[in-house]
């Protein structure tokens, strides 16, 4: 398969900031989002070697921080044609 990405300037209030937005709320509100809301602490759940096995663990919290940090400055279009897209059927 072959494609591109279009890539969209990134800042507070940019439309692409704003799609990111709406999807972290809706991670957050998720119903089974619980467990991924906010950073694994290993100590209290008993699992020492967590850190070991996981080795870029990523929690909601955390991705909202990152977010309105700006440490994501461009992200990806979801907009293609069929020029930049040939996949096998």
């Amino acid at each position: 398969a072959r494609y591109s990405i279009d890539m969209h300037e990134f800042y507070q209030g940019s439309p692409a900031y704003t799609v990111c937005e709406s999807m972290v709320s809706y991670l957050k509100n998720h119903s089974k989002s619980g467990p991924f809301l906010h950073p694994v602490d290993p100590i209290a759940l008993g699992i020492p070697d967590y850190p070991t096995v996981v080795k870029n663990p990523m929690d909601i919290s955390t991705l909202a921080d990152n977010l309105e940090g700006g440490k994501y400055s461009r992200i990806p279009s979801t907009n293609r044609s069929d020029d930049d897209y040939d996949a096998e059927d």
